[in-house]
């Protein structure tokens, strides 16, 4: 085998792994639509500050846990 049988060779690999990855995409469009969908929302919120479940940290309440020096920041829901 010489060197242009085998870049055909691999052209041709490539190009099937290329169709494969087409294929799987097209049968998955609405599964990633609404996975994209997510994640842009998830990044909008956190990007724009607001928080999803508006939640607060907990100033008065302790725990009585911490870990090293630091006591456990935990939430709660108002």
């Amino acid at each position: 085998m010489n060197k242009k049988d085998g870049k055909i060779q691999i052209i041709l690999l490539i190009i099937k792994t290329m169709d494969e990855a087409l294929k799987f995409l097209k049968n998955n469009v609405f599964s990633i639509a609404i996975g994209l969908f997510v994640y842009s929302a998830y990044l909008f919120f956190t990007y724009s500050g607001n928080r999803i479940c508006d939640c607060e940290t907990t100033e008065k309440y302790s725990s009585g846990q911490t870990l090293g020096r630091r006591p456990i920041n935990t939430f709660y829901h108002k």
